[in-house]
């Protein structure tokens, strides 16, 4: 990340651009990754290459600073899933034993009040400063809500009660 008010400002194009009806739809699941070298967008579309080459794609670059590289590729659910895991994804024929400990702490945003300029600014000047410092750990900013989310338009009953979070 070339600096904190850069990724603040990109983050912030990237929490509007996930409120925005006229690009995202419930096809559209995405996240952002900061450390303090660089700021990975990744995640899902499941619609056509097309349409997310010609509508989502600009509209998320937009106003943003040129990515040193871009990966847009078509895959099944299955190929995508293995593409996000790196590597094949393992299937154990006699049960499965990959496990890893961590510790997760999450933090949800109401879509009516988003992350504030200020509020983006401090966490993103930590993570610059504080980001090779500490034991191994990563954050992962993932955008849930939105226009036509079905996180917040349960069909069924759920144990997931932030409903109208970002």
């Amino acid at each position: 990340m070339a600096s904190p008010q850069i990724a603040a400002n990109a983050f912030s194009h990237i929490q509007s651009f996930a409120l925005n009806a006229s690009v995202i739809d419930d096809k559209t699941g995405f996240g952002v990754t900061p450390s303090p070298s660089n700021f990975h967008i990744s995640r899902t579309y499941h619609g056509d290459e097309a349409t997310f080459r010609s509508k989502i794609a600009p509209e998320i670059l937009r106003t943003l600073p040129t990515p040193s590289s871009t990966k847009i590729k078509s895959f099944s659910w299955i190929e995508s899933l293995a593409d996000m895991w790196s590597s094949p994804l393992p299937q154990p024929l006699t049960g499965y034993d990959n496990h890893d400990n961590f510790y997760a702490k999450s933090i949800l945003v109401p879509e009516t009040t988003p992350l504030t300029p200020t509020a983006l600014l401090k966490y993103f000047t930590y993570i610059a400063t504080n980001g090779s410092k500490t034991p191994s750990w990563f954050s992962e900013l993932n955008l849930l809500g939105g226009p036509s989310s079905k996180i917040n338009t349960p069909q069924y009953p759920s144990a997931y009660s932030h409903r109208n979070s970002l």
